[in-house]
């Protein structure tokens, strides 16, 4: 039996933070301290809504501390986090499939860093033609331990629609 697989993705058009604040919008995962899993990230996506106004590279960003975040702001709006097990049973909250995961679109986060980059500098008068494609995050064996966080980031302001998918697994 594999592990239980959650995806989570911002709803509406969600602006997000600028460089590495740690007053941080856009959409963030985290596990609270004290948690018996991890979360195993499979995938990241990530889809502009509006041309950037100046250059802006996309990357995923992350952090962590003993604390872990220290607020959450504003939980992702509905439907949340959702079981990748798509059919009976599925389409419910968090609560109900039973995540460790946190998913805000605001957070206060800690020690943020860069993880990875994965889109090029652009600027709204030359756009690429795409947004990164769906990202396997799983061959490069990337997890989120209690008290970590990963988000969407970016070098200048951007706004979009953000995705994680992901396992959770044993510690």
């Amino acid at each position: 039996m594999s592990a239980p697989r959650f995806t989570a993705s911002n709803v509406a058009a969600q602006a997000v933070s600028v460089a590495l604040t740690t007053t941080y919008t856009g959409l963030c995962l985290s596990v609270a301290p004290g948690r018996n899993k991890r979360l195993k990230m499979l995938a990241a996506q990530y889809a502009l809504s509006v041309a950037p106004a100046a250059i802006a590279s996309l990357h995923l960003i992350a952090g962590g501390s003993s604390a872990g975040i220290v607020t959450h702001t504003t939980d992702l709006a509905a439907p949340g986090i959702q079981s990748a097990d798509i059919g009976q049973d599925s389409g419910v909250a968090s609560s109900s499939v039973g995540s460790v995961a946190n998913a805000d679109s605001a957070a206060t986060v800690v020690n943020p860093y860069y993880l990875m980059p994965l889109g090029s500098g652009f600027t709204a008068a030359a756009l690429y033609a795409t947004t990164p494609i769906l990202v396997d995050l799983e061959k490069y064996g990337i997890y989120v331990k209690p008290g970590g966080w990963i988000a969407w980031g970016a070098l200048t302001a951007v706004t979009g629609f953000g995705g994680f998918i992901w396992e959770e697994v044993d510690l």
